[in-house]
């Protein structure tokens, strides 16, 4: 980084800095009307506080009577399928759209060969694991909500759930595909070349995980054999991930509105107390020496950092 760059930075951590301590030192010289008034305000309005968290508490309402309040609802072997399908239908329109170039009058044609294969693979054998894996998050997520209603959703117990939920899909997916992948394999052994020792495949759940955020992506899997080069792994992996992960977006919904509902509540109350503090004289005094010495360091930390990159 460049000495005009590093002056840009501390430039612009400057700029806000002062800016903060200018309003904080206007504030302390307004009338105490003003200031009054100001407070008034800002004590009879939440600022989407209590919208965030109506947000948070109607979803899981939402949530538990779609899928059941209980762990063992009946209604879930019912809507769990009925959710998994709907999501992977549109997952896989937008991957075939995408394949076939937006032309909607090839869909009236024949498919090429992998596509077909791919397809075929996806709803007889890899929607089975977006299954399990939605299964195994809505039980948790049911569990989260039940947490959150009694200590709060974002209480301990709430985000232990949370974590417990995306780390279990997540196991629950790598170890699906893991699981797709050896059919595969030992199917073309066997099938192709069943005099070949069958290769040991490890259970590496990282490994080619940025090919599964590219939604259009078709990874496949190439083995050589005694009777040549095969490939007959076209399952559209992407699709199931981003399948499996829909799952998480009821919990990230919760979690997103509770934050942002404690956000606006922390920067109320920061308000208030700022207009409270500003009014007395310590205030005042508090806001024009933290002015004065962030001119002070910032002049400091500028001239030393020329002189630094001259050396």
């Amino acid at each position: 980084m460049s000495t005009i760059d590093l002056i840009s930075v501390l430039s612009t951590i400057f700029t806000i800095l002062s800016s903060a301590s200018a309003a904080f030192v206007c504030t302390a010289m307004a009338t105490k009307k003003w200031r009054e008034g100001v407070l008034k305000e800002l004590n009879a309005h939440s600022f989407g506080a209590a919208t965030f968290d109506q947000m948070a508490k109607a979803w899981a309402t939402i949530f538990e009577r779609y899928f059941g309040a209980r762990f063992l609802s009946a209604r879930q072997l019912v809507t769990v399928p009925a959710y998994t399908l709907v999501v992977s239908c549109v997952y896989v329109g937008a991957w075939l759209i995408y394949n076939i170039h937006g032309d909607v009058v090839a869909l009236t044609k024949p498919f090429s060969p992998i596509m077909r294969q791919a397809l075929h693979d996806f709803f007889h054998e890899a929607i089975f694991v977006a299954l399990v894996v939605d299964f195994c998050s809505i039980s948790l997520t049911r569990i989260a909500i039940r947490a959150g209603r009694t200590k709060g959703f974002l209480s301990f117990r709430f985000i232990l759930f949370f974590i417990l939920a995306v780390g279990a899909a997540f196991f629950i997916f790598t170890l699906g595909l893991f699981f797709l992948r050896v059919a595969d394999m030992v199917r073309l052994y066997m099938d192709l070349a069943p005099q070949d020792p069958i290769p040991v495949m490890p259970y590496r759940p990282l490994d080619g995980f940025e090919v599964l955020l590219n939604l259009f992506n078709t990874p496949s899997m190439i083995h050589s054999t005694s009777r040549g080069v095969f490939s007959t792994y076209f399952i559209p992996e992407p699709v199931l991930f981003y399948t499996a992960v829909t799952g998480q977006l009821s919990l990230l919904f919760i979690v997103a509105s509770n934050i942002l509902a404690r956000f606006a509540a922390v920067a109320r109350q920061t308000s208030v107390k700022m207009l409270q503090t500003a009014g007395t004289p310590a205030g005042a005094a508090a806001g024009v020496f933290a002015s004065m010495l962030l001119w002070m360091l910032t002049i400091v930390l500028v001239f030393g950092i020329v002189a630094f990159h001259r050396s």
